[in-house]
């Protein structure tokens, strides 16, 4: 249920849910999936500045 979460809220910004966590690994953010759900629930601004810390690494 976490990943399927993260997965729809990623999606919002054009990104999968292996890319989302590929870019968080790669900007050494050490969140839990759960943890990751709770934000992409109750904080979307929070979680937005997770993608688009995501997508930076991504593009380096």
């Amino acid at each position: 249920l976490w990943i399927a979460r993260i997965n729809a809220a990623c999606r919002m910004y054009d990104l999968s849910y292996s890319k989302f966590m590929h870019g968080l690994k790669l900007a050494n953010i050490n969140m839990n999936r759960k943890m990751l759900s709770e934000v992409a629930i109750h904080d979307e601004a929070a979680f937005k500045e997770l993608v688009d810390i995501a997508k930076k690494q991504l593009e380096a």
